[in-house]
């Protein structure tokens, strides 16, 4: 556990109060200092919620018949948030985007679209910062 721990938080981002010091200095403190490991891990848990969540959307739909149905709910969901204006559920709309976006097998340039302009409706820290996440998730 502790290894794949390790391994996992390897990927961890830098913590963005440490990008003004010198790179001297920065070598200087411990990695736990460095790294950004608390937002990695709660963006990784963010991850795995909206991955379960749409892969049982995606099996449901299936099952109706109306796959391209759930494409068009998530679109009008975001539209929904974005005209609401509300921080969180603007996160969860655009992390269930996102899981759905990897979880196709073909890319709907309709969700890709909305992925990419939903943060200038939402230009604020938090939608930006959200926005960031959610591409490092797709990429």
């Amino acid at each position: 556990l502790a290894m794949a721990t390790e391994s996992i938080l390897h990927f961890a981002g830098y913590n963005r109060q440490n990008t003004t010091i010198g790179a001297t200095q920065l070598t200087e403190r411990p990695t736990c200092v460095k790294k950004d490991y608390s937002n990695f891990m709660a963006s990784l848990n963010l991850r795995n919620r909206y991955a379960g969540e749409v892969a049982g959307m995606i099996h449901f739909s299936e099952s109706l018949g109306n796959v391209s149905d759930l494409n068009k709910l998530m679109v009008k969901q975001l539209d929904g948030v974005l005209e609401s204006g509300q921080p969180e559920a603007y996160t969860q709309a655009m992390f269930k985007l996102t899981a759905l976006l990897i979880s196709c097998k073909d890319c709907d340039p309709q969700l890709l679209h909305h992925l990419c302009w939903a943060p200038l409706r939402m230009f604020s820290e938090h939608g930006v910062e959200t926005a960031i996440a959610c591409w490092e998730w797709l990429l």
